[in-house]
């Protein structure tokens, strides 16, 4: 089910209104600094060219600052590892204590460092980890995996008693791409006491896909059957590679990413989508020195329902799902059943 689904009335009335309307779920990136480095990593520059600018307090303060009868959930990802910042651990807490559901993207690195309970805890946590052996990791990641992989044994037991879910993520890449790696780092996801296995794709600035060595589709049934078999949830984000190759040089004509999801970046812009932060074109405003009045002062609607006009990306894209649901709604569909009040998680 595409996300839109769930936000209906949210997203009809945002048609139908000038005033932004703030999304249910953000991203908040807590640091761009990361003690691994990628090769397929699509911010180096980015991060070069943007360093951090937010403190502690800022990050306090924006928190306070979000709507909460608008946003239910904060995923804290980013343009680096959000380990990395000193501060996280109580950041986080301060979130869970504002009763926002928390996700956390990481590559695992200092996750033993981390302190919850039964009361406060997030959501889930998601850790890149890409491969199942130490030499492929390193290949993707240049990091140690079994450092990390001991790092994650010392607390997975206990974040999971707490309700917290945790997930396995797996790229297809150059040096990850066949039926074998993805059953070995299935195997090692179980081992470890993950409740999900996620796979998602690299994607390029140069629109190259990495293919699998087989179909999407094969890869996605092949996937089902080893997670099955391993009792382990099978999460993918494959869709928008389908689409992308029926649809290939086309653009999406309405964008309206903001209402899923913005990013709040340590350089301390806000920007349109996650893969565009430190591009001008993308930016929003500026939190740390103007709060959120940006988001409802500026002309972020009409650049929505105009995208194609404002603005030119590939429509390989994570929300291409939720824009052919706005198309729906927007030639007239209607939807009894919608405008529940959750998030992303």
């Amino acid at each position: 089910m595409a996300l839109a689904e769930y936000y209906f009335e949210r997203i009809n009335k945002q048609l139908k209104t000038d005033k932004f309307i703030f999304p249910p779920s953000i991203e908040i990136d807590l640091t761009n600094k990361c003690y691994q480095d990628c090769y397929y990593c699509n911010v180096h520059d980015f991060r070069k060219n943007f360093p951090d600018v937010g403190t502690k307090e800022d990050y306090l303060k924006l928190i306070d600052l979000l709507p909460k009868e608008d946003c239910y959930d904060i995923t804290f990802a980013g343009g680096g590892d959000p380990l990395a910042n000193k501060d996280a651990n109580e950041i986080f807490n301060y979130s869970l204590k504002k009763e926002f559901k928390v996700g956390i993207i990481t590559n695992g690195m200092g996750i033993d460092k981390l302190t919850f309970n039964k009361q406060y805890h997030p959501t889930w946590i998601g850790i890149d980890i890409d491969s199942g052996n130490e030499k492929d990791y390193f290949k993707i990641r240049k990091g140690n995996l079994d450092k990390v992989i001991k790092g994650i044994e010392k607390v997975i037991g206990e974040f999971k008693s707490y309700g917290t879910e945790m997930t396995f993520k797996c790229l297809v890449n150059d040096y990850n791409n066949t039926k074998k790696q993805f059953k070995e780092a299935i195997e090692l996801a179980t081992k470890t006491g993950f409740d999900m296995f996620f796979v998602r794709v690299a994607h390029f600035k140069d629109d190259h896909i990495i293919q699998p060595e087989t179909t999407w589709d094969d890869l996605e049934e092949y996937l089902k059957e080893q997670c099955e078999k391993n009792n382990i949830r099978l999460g993918c984000s494959i869709n928008k590679e389908k689409n992308f190759l029926l649809n290939k040089n086309k653009f999406i004509e309405k964008c309206f990413g903001p209402m899923f999801s913005i990013i709040f970046a340590a350089d301390g812009k806000i920007y349109w989508c996650t893969e565009y932060r430190g591009v001008k074109e993308y930016e929003l405003g500026d939190w740390i020195k103007n709060g959120l009045s940006e988001l409802y002062s500026n002309n972020i609607v009409k650049e929505m329902k105009q995208f194609d006009e404002c603005h030119k990306c590939s429509h390989q894209c994570r929300f291409y799902e939720n824009f052919k649901f706005v198309d729906k709604i927007i030639n007239g569909l209607e939807n009894k059943d919608a405008g529940h009040k959750v998030g992303f998680f």
